[in-house]
């Protein structure tokens, strides 16, 4: 490598990081145009309360078989085809909803979510974890995570206070991010990138095997993978009914979408901080806390009110969704996980952490 092109392609993987934060933006988007469509759905479509939880949780259900295996072949894919075939798979579920005639259409219109999502959550820290070192890694997985909390504010305040009553019906909505998903798939596929070393890996893939086996017995590995079960459980639980839960606390449709975007608006922060502090206070201590707070705010919100439940929404959000960002750093730092074995290690922690996530909106 000349040192001329050196540079040039250091510099390219803040490209790379914009591009991925924009892929997980569509992402957050679309999974959570749902919620603030709940009303209108269930009119139209004629569904129950139970039927909305299925389909809230179709696409987790999915993911829960679909993400160890796309791990593995992520490894072999790489990260650029791997998130190409993903967000296209998203954008066109997103597409296919607003084409749904009843429970059972729109519930597998929502389950096939479940099959591009997992080549978003897990292809992203792999590429991360490819073009980052050192103290960049926890600066970049925060500034990547921080993707899925925009999109997820933007479905969540922006639905529907402005772009259902512009297009007119939720069918439009969904065929408007829809759009937006297939435009950011345009770009990647354009200017996407494997590794910082173009036409080159930067170590060998290991032996398919031996990656299971090594990922597998790691006692770490599975600590993680088991407070994912409980953090996503909680999570996808409380975005999927805390715009409902709202409503039945008397706000409005339109107030109770600004209010939920809340948990999103301090997401950010917690994404981008909780990730940054590991770095001074160490992994564990970090992530103690965060659990503490969550857990200790979330107990009360049921009862709360006024200024003290927006508070508490915010409390939650900070540290819920610092949670995952800071969960993929642990696998990243791990010497025997890394950049080689990322995908492997983020698909069996998507795979089994989703079965919190279809069983928290169900529940």
């Amino acid at each position: 490598m000349d040192s001329k092109s050196m540079p040039d392609r250091l510099g390219f993987r803040w490209v790379i990081l914009s591009l991925a934060w924009f892929i997980y933006f569509s992402f957050g988007l679309i999974t959570a145009a749902f919620a603030p469509l709940v009303t209108p759905i269930m009119s139209k479509l004629r569904l129950t309360h139970t039927e909305v939880g299925a389909v809230a949780g179709a696409w987790q259900l999915i993911y829960v078989f679909t993400a160890y295996p796309i791990g593995i072949l992520s490894d072999r894919w790489g990260s650029r085809n791997t998130l190409l075939l993903g967000v296209t798979i998203i954008s066109l579920s997103s597409c296919l909803r607003a084409f749904a005639t009843g429970f059972e259409t729109l519930f597998i219109y929502t389950a096939l979510f479940g099959l591009g999502g997992p080549m978003i959550s897990i292809g992203l820290p792999k590429l991360i974890a490819s073009w980052f070192t050192g103290s960049e890694k926890g600066v970049a997985a925060g500034i990547y995570a921080s993707g899925v909390s925009v999109g997820n504010i933007t479905g969540l305040a922006l639905t529907n206070s402005l772009v259902l009553p512009v297009l007119g019906s939720w069918e439009m909505v969904f065929l408007s991010y829809s759009l937006a998903g297939f435009s950011i798939a345009l770009v990647w596929g354009l200017v996407g990138r494997e590794t910082s070393y173009e036409g080159e890996k930067i170590e060998e893939t290991p032996g398919l095997l031996e990656g299971i086996r090594e990922t597998f017995r790691l006692r770490s590995v599975w600590a993680v993978i088991f407070i994912g079960i409980a953090h996503f459980l909680v999570n996808h639980g409380l975005r999927s009914w805390l715009p409902r839960i709202l409503e039945v606390k008397g706000y409005t449709a339109v107030d109770a979408g600004f209010i939920a975007s809340l948990l999103v608006v301090s997401g950010i922060l917690g994404s981008l901080l909780i990730p940054k502090a590991s770095y001074y206070i160490g992994s564990k201590r970090t992530l103690y806390l965060a659990l503490l707070m969550s857990s200790f705010t979330l107990s009360a919100l049921g009862i709360s009110r006024g200024l003290t439940l927006l508070a508490e929404i915010f409390i939650i959000g900070f540290f819920m969704v610092g949670i995952t960002p800071l969960l993929l750093l642990i696998f990243m730092e791990m010497p025997e996980i890394g950049a080689k074995h990322m995908g492997i290690a983020a698909g069996l922690y998507f795979s089994i952490g989703e079965i919190g996530g279809f069983s928290g909106p169900f529940l």
